[in-house]
């Protein structure tokens, strides 16, 4: 128990005695500053994850909105394009039964020119039956008045 009075050897022990807690407190406090940092991790790695997905969230909710515009669009484009080809249908078929009416009234109007010409052309016969008959009764009136101004011989004179 001498040793233990020597004021350098209790220091020393107590150095010695000390060192080991001295050691793990040291490293009780490098793993809280561990922990603590893992947790300020984390708490950043959850704000930017919460940031992301917000930024995430915000660009669906644009993309659903110009999905949505487009459909919009879309439909208005089909609309107005099936309401242009039943426009261009009903002038088809107006052009359709125009053009049905212009040839029957051609088909018709042959048909009077084929009676008028078929007029024409028995009026040109008659015209030349009568020219015939014309010329062949001047012919034979010229002859009559010729054998009239003839004065017969035959005849006894008085």
């Amino acid at each position: 128990m001498k040793i233990l009075r020597n004021p350098l050897f209790v220091v020393v022990l107590a150095g010695l005695m000390s060192s080991p807690a001295w050691a793990v407190n040291r490293e009780l406090v490098e793993l809280q500053t561990q922990v603590q940092q893992i947790q300020d991790q984390m708490t950043a790695l959850k704000q930017s994850l919460d940031e992301r997905m917000g930024v995430i969230k915000n660009l669906m909710d644009q993309n659903t909105d110009s999905i949505n515009k487009v459909t919009v669009a879309i439909t208005n484009m089909q609309v107005a394009i099936q309401k242009q080809q039943s426009d261009t249908n009903n002038h088809v078929d107006q052009l359709s039964g125009q053009l049905q009416t212009l040839n029957d009234s051609l088909d018709e109007l042959k048909a009077r020119l084929g009676k008028v010409t078929n007029q024409l052309e028995a009026m040109q016969q008659a015209q030349q039956t009568l020219a015939a008959q014309a010329s062949q009764q001047a012919q034979q009136t010229q002859q009559q008045q010729q054998q009239m101004s003839v004065p017969n011989r035959n005849l006894p004179t008085m």
